[in-house]
């Protein structure tokens, strides 16, 4: 499989679980809806539409420049501006031209990464459990976020994120302690790090590393041979990621 395919097939593991969630989200807000255009696929949420990971267009190329005003006018009818994601492997002159003509530039740098199965290490240090209590596992997910009570549409939709049907959830401990929770998705023999976050006092002991490899062995324990996660480029989780995972590609959003 070379490097584009492969991109596309990890890709898909990760639309699977953003199908699951924008259908459970459609019975919790009004405004929320996914649609393809040809090989884009569309997401939208107005109820946070400062938040552009649930409102762009993911996988737009050359084969969607015809679409590209049915992409505006999909996130204009909703009064949201559009966020337009381009993998690597697809970025061209033409593309570039078009959505600068529209008046979208590239701001956020994102990464896809992957690692082969089986290739990870348990810690010594920080215990990891596999738990199936929403209310403690959305507690320690909303401490490491730092997501305020009063932003209600926001845990609203980490809650249906991370409640996702066939999610396995994970909390880390710190001498005892619940520190950091993290979720793993798994899809046609590959498994998806589904986020994952430590609370501020807690952070820098080990706890994400602690919780990737746990996933790691649970994915491959399931049959998988590959786990796939994404992170913004260049920031603290990227370079946490880069010690056991490879780039699949770059990604970068117009807006």
């Amino acid at each position: 499989m070379n490097g584009t395919a492969n991109a596309r097939a990890i890709e898909a593991v990760i639309t699977a679980k953003m199908s699951f969630d924008f259908a459970s989200a459609s019975g919790v807000f009004s405004g929320a809806h996914m649609q393809s255009f040809g090989g884009t696929v569309a997401t939208k949420l107005p109820e946070l539409g400062h938040l552009p990971q649930y409102n762009k267009a993911r996988g737009f190329g050359a084969d969607e420049l015809h679409l590209l005003p049915d992409i505006i006018d999909y996130y204009r009818e909703s009064d949201l501006a559009a966020a337009i994601e381009v993998w690597e492997d697809d970025v061209n002159e033409e593309v570039a031209t078009a959505l600068r003509d529209v008046g979208l530039h590239p701001r956020d740098h994102l990464v896809t990464l992957h690692a082969p199965l089986p290739g990870s290490t348990r810690s010594h240090t920080v215990e990891v459990r596999e738990t199936e209590s929403d209310e403690e596992y959305l507690d320690i997910l909303f401490a490491g976020y730092e997501v305020r009570r009063e932003q209600a549409h926001f845990r609203s939709m980490l809650t249906i994120e991370h409640t996702t049907a066939e999610l396995r959830r994970y909390l880390a401990f710190v001498e005892g302690t619940p520190a950091a929770a993290g979720a793993l998705f798994m899809r046609a023999g590959t498994g998806l790090l589904a986020g994952a976050a430590t609370i501020p006092q807690l952070r820098a002991k080990g706890c994400q590393s602690a919780l990737i490899g746990r996933r790691m062995a649970d994915a491959a324990s399931a049959g998988c041979d590959l786990v796939v996660v994404t992170a913004a480029e260049d920031s603290p989780s990227h370079i946490n990621l880069r010690r056991q995972f490879r780039t699949t590609h770059r990604r970068t959003v117009w807006r």
